[in-house]
């Protein structure tokens, strides 16, 4: 497999994994109980952001030649407000680590162009860590 191919299959996967986020922060939101249902309308936000991700990998994945996947990654659920809070703090800490990747193996491949894009999307992600890590702390 070329580096191009495995370049794209890995924004293919992490498309999945936006999906996904995008899910469970919805369903997390609607289940947060508690001092934490105060923060249903960030969960929302977080949520509309990674619909937002998912856009830009389509389109990103769409200006590479390939055609867009629809799956998605699957959903972690819990009855547990922490450990909904613990597997969305997770997910986010895996998206910064995957695109971090992402951004060097564009600059490796030449794709320039694509790192403004993964940039914007690492950001965000890390502002969602911050944001998961500052409310646990806080309640633990």
């Amino acid at each position: 497999m070329s580096e191009h191919q495995e370049f794209c299959d890995d924004l293919c996967y992490d498309l999945a994994l936006e999906y996904q986020a995008e899910l469970q922060y919805r369903q997390h939101a609607s289940q947060l109980k508690g001092c934490y249902a105060l923060f249903e309308e960030d969960m929302l936000v977080h949520a509309d952001e990674e619909a937002h991700h998912a856009n830009i990998l389509n389109e990103l994945i769409d200006y590479l030649g390939y055609i867009p996947p629809t799956s998605v990654a699957p959903v972690q659920t819990s009855d547990d407000t922490c450990e909904m809070l613990r597997q969305d703090l997770e997910g986010e800490e895996t998206a910064i680590t995957r695109y971090k990747n992402r951004i060097c193996q564009a600059r490796d491949l030449g794709l320039y162009e694509i790192e403004p894009f993964l940039m914007h999307i690492l950001k965000e992600e890390m502002h969602h860590k911050f944001d998961l890590d500052d409310l646990i702390e806080d309640k633990e």
